[in-house]
């Protein structure tokens, strides 16, 4: 990682913590944000093996 991300993301992080929410809501945001995007992965992945055997 180069100094300029850890600093972007230093500077991120002090904005956020700055507006009210703290940290951990943010982290805790993002987190659900990641398994959401989980879901929608395993949701296509799927599709794409139904669309594979539909093929054959």
């Amino acid at each position: 990682m180069c100094v300029s991300q850890k600093t972007r993301c230093y500077i991120a992080g002090k904005v956020a913590a700055s507006q009210h929410g703290s940290l951990q809501d943010l982290v805790t945001k993002q987190q659900q944000e990641i398994l959401e995007i989980k879901e929608q992965m395993k949701k296509l992945a799927k599709k794409l093996v139904v669309q594979e055997q539909e093929k054959v």
